[in-house]
């Protein structure tokens, strides 16, 4: 696998990760990958792509949210998966 196949590997698992149990913003996933915002968003519309994470509308909002399913899908062994 490329190195860059396994880095987006480990950032779609830290979103999945981020979102295990909770919903958040585009701005609050940012902030906790410190990855650009177009390289979150492309990572999300990968992973709503696949059915792993959904939008849902608060009000004018919109929150993202892994689906029950998909948080099976993450190696427990890799804990260490945020940014460097």
């Amino acid at each position: 696998m490329s190195d860059i196949a396994t880095e987006a590997g480990v950032l779609r698992d830290f979103i999945l990760a981020e979102l295990d149990g909770a919903s958040a913003n585009i701005t609050q996933l940012v902030e906790a990958t410190g990855a650009p915002a177009s390289t979150v968003r492309w990572h999300l519309m990968k992973l709503k792509d696949a059915g792993l994470v959904e939008s849902i509308s608060r009000g004018v909002y919109r929150r993202l949210e892994a689906t029950w399913y998909s948080l099976s899908l993450l190696a427990p062994t890799n804990a260490n998966v945020g940014p460097t």
